[in-house]
Parts: structure tokens; sequence; C-alpha cells
């Protein structure tokens, strides 16, 4: 048998990453970068599943909740959040909540 491992480099985004999560099942990393981007790839293949949303502001900060939830910061305390999993009629990323108008407090 062959236990040789290999190192295979991997094009996470051709941004600044800012901040990184991972799945309840530690099987997908999902970054967010500094042009608003959040994107979706596979651990194991570093493989790219698809791009989350696209915001207008940096992607400050993100949590993954156990109910495959994405809760995001950007910009000046904007919150966005985002159902990980596509819509069953539109295969499109839900978003639950995207308030723009900033919060009183830093939650990162």
């Amino acid at each position: 048998t062959d236990n040789r491992t290999t190192n295979t480099e991997i094009d996470l985004s051709n941004n600044e990453i800012i901040c990184a999560v991972l799945d309840d099942r530690h099987r997908k990393l999902i970054i967010g970068d500094s042009i608003g981007n959040i994107i979706v790839y596979n651990c194991l293949t570093g493989v790219k599943l698809k791009l989350l949303c696209s915001l207008p502001y940096t992607i400050r900060n993100m949590i993954y909740t156990e109910d495959k939830t994405i809760i995001s910061m950007s910009g000046i305390s904007d919150l966005n959040v985002l159902d990980e999993l596509p819509n069953e009629i539109t295969s499109e990323t839900e978003v639950y909540l995207r308030d723009n108008k900033g919060l009183e407090i830093d939650i990162t």
C-alpha cells in the first residue's frame, strides 16, 4: 500500500481572506473575503462548492449555527443571516435577514 500524503495548493480566493468557519460536520470551509464574498469549499478536496453570496463590503466576522445558518457581519456593522443550504425550488441561497442600517454595538 502507498501511505504517501500529497500536498495540494488550492487558490481559495483572489482576495484577502478575512474570516473563515467550518460547518457543523467539519466538511466545508466557509470563507469571507475582503470584497464581500462568502464562498464554500470542500475541506477534503479543496473544490469550490459555491459562491454563497456577494455583499458590498468586507466580511468582518462569521459564525455557523447548528441549524445550518451563517450569520455574518460586513462593512460598518451590516448584519446578514443566510441559509447555507439552497432553496429546494430555486436552488439559490436564501437570505433570511439583511440589515444594513448598522448596529449600535459591535458584536464581533
